[in-house]
């Protein structure tokens, strides 16, 4: 929410004018300290398994929209394709933006569910299995972004002429 909608010029200020109450709200998630947050148990934050009915509008979106759009992003920035068609189950994008971003969030996502236990695991996958599925999660393999090395320090030297572009004309946005 915060990086896509409160942090884009355009559409936080869209955002301020129209929904000021949605804003405010970002605002504090983003201000949240750990030790602010009031709970029962003394501070300590408790998980709930996202099971029960209202939860599958949401999984369903993850499953059958954001998922399947990450994965034709992933295979697009493996071919070298600048831009792709994605066609999901609630939206669609003619000739969006391919970034290597949305490769390593999809990279990301591959490893912190290969990193749960295989009960772990399963209990993930029959969760999504109303809402859809996670084929596309793991479809066509961890599909690398070469992006770990972006976040790693020091930084390797970079292309000046990427560098430059970026400085004069920053980062491209669909």
């Amino acid at each position: 929410m915060f990086r896509h909608f409160g942090n884009d010029p355009i559409s936080g200020e869209v955002m301020r004018r129209q929904g000021p109450n949605t804003c405010e709200w970002l605002a504090r998630m983003w201000n949240a300290k750990p030790e602010s947050l009031n709970s029962e148990n003394s501070g300590t934050q408790q998980w709930q398994w996202p099971e029960a009915d209202y939860w599958q509008p949401l999984l369903s979106r993850i499953a059958k929209d954001y998922l399947p759009y990450l994965h034709q992003n992933a295979l697009a920035f493996r071919e070298g394709k600048k831009h792709f068609d994605y066609s999901g189950q609630s939206l669609s994008f003619n000739s969006t933006i391919t970034t290597h971003y949305r490769a390593w969030c999809r990279e990301q996502l591959q490893a912190e569910f290969s990193a749960l236990s295989e009960s772990d695991q399963s209990r993930v996958t029959q969760l999504f299995e109303r809402a859809g599925g996670l084929d596309s999660l793991h479809q066509d393999g961890v599909i690398r972004s070469g992006m770990d090395n972006e976040l790693s320090i020091p930084k390797p030297e970079q292309n000046k002429q990427v560098l430059l572009r970026m400085k004069i004309f920053g980062q491209a946005r669909n």
